[in-house]
């Protein structure tokens, strides 16, 4: 927190940004503990290069160095492609290297990809079919439970689903312009 004698304002009564001091965070000259285990590594570089500082010693705290919540969800992700599990609420609650290296669980190397029409259990002959009417299919994968559930409640009950049984008339679907006298 800064205190400032007076604040400027411009001609139209909004705060001047350009007459505010330049931030001061926390204080390089404090006593700096070096990184030691591979995971306050990773997380000095991920500090270091979202709060754009030169280093990061393992004791600093993230918010005092700059940080703010949008920067936590950036960490947390950037850590979590490194190999490094850890919540946004971690960030908030264990605000330096060392806190968040204690309680980060490291995660395993990123699986591969699936392969096309794995995640079905469909003949060979069937998928073929399917690739036959369909030009362009990619893959086929099963519905979620959310998915599946919102297609029970969507799906037509026709005997025909291509059909679907509302009261349609040519009339119905025709826009018309009409103009109305000026009163």
């Amino acid at each position: 927190m800064v205190v400032l004698d007076a604040i400027s304002l411009t001609p139209v009564g909004k705060l001047d940004r350009r007459a505010l001091p330049a931030p001061v965070f926390a204080d390089d000259s404090a006593e700096y503990r070096a990184p030691g285990t591979p995971p306050e590594h990773t997380l000095a570089g991920l500090f270091a290069d979202l709060l754009g500082r030169d280093r990061v010693g393992v004791d600093d705290s993230f918010f005092a160095l700059g940080g703010d919540s949008i920067s936590a969800l950036q960490l947390v992700a950037r850590a979590r492609s490194a190999g490094l599990a850890f919540s946004a609420r971690d960030v908030f609650d264990h605000k330096t290297i060392a806190g968040l290296a204690a309680v980060a669980a490291v995660t395993p190397e990123i699986a591969a990809p699936i392969e096309p029409f794995a995640l079905v259990t469909w003949p060979e002959a069937e998928i073929q079919r399917w690739q036959q009417q369909r030009p362009g299919l990619i893959d086929v994968r099963p519905l979620s439970p959310l998915q599946h559930g919102m297609y029970f409640h969507t799906a037509p009950r026709s005997p025909r689903p291509s059909k679907l049984p509302l009261p349609v008339s040519a009339a119905s679907m025709c826009w018309s312009s009409r103009r109305t006298p000026a009163s």
